[in-house]
């Protein structure tokens, strides 16, 4: 919905992205305005499926992203929207990752490529996904972290 007309925004919403099979998270317009880029989850009976696509702004057929065959959440635009970075758990750990756009043509370009190295215990991604935010800008990437760590206790003589 247009937000020049945020008072009476409901007259002029319009339905871009739908699909009774799928949920949708985390639409993002490319800074161009013509594109979307989004995260459809489909539960299927043996997996549950996270992949990204892209749609033309004034609606059309999805475009895929990612193959689904790892979760891949978070996506968001490059300032130039000539790339889309997304959170992935490729390699068994999240990680950022990124992939061309080609924004005249309306297609990925090439395969996604490892942003980040964040695979230990220290320095991670929390596995937990659902709070964790990655934002992008010209010089700076910000991403929720954690560091995870344990501990084992022995208690000396508590019989005493």
């Amino acid at each position: 919905m247009s937000l020049s007309t945020a008072a009476h925004g409901e007259m002029e919403q319009r339905k871009v992205v739908s699909n009774p099979a799928y949920d949708i998270y985390q639409p993002h317009f490319s800074p161009d305005r013509r594109w979307l880029v989004f995260e459809a989850t489909s539960a299927m009976p043996a997996a549950v499926d996270s992949s990204l696509y892209v749609v033309a702004a004034d609606g059309g057929p999805w475009i895929r992203i990612t193959d689904g065959k790892q979760w891949d959440d978070k996506p968001c635009w490059s300032p130039d929207g000539k790339s889309i970075y997304f959170l992935s758990r490729r390699e068994g750990f999240f990680n950022v990752w990124g992939i061309r756009f080609d924004p005249v043509h309306g297609k990925p370009a090439g395969q996604p490529f490892k942003v980040t190295t964040l695979d230990r215990a220290s320095l991670m991604v929390p596995q937990q996904i659902e709070p964790v935010s990655l934002s992008i800008s010209q010089k700076s990437l910000v991403l929720t972290t954690s560091e995870v760590s344990g501990s084992i206790w022995m208690l000396d003589n508590a019989d005493k």
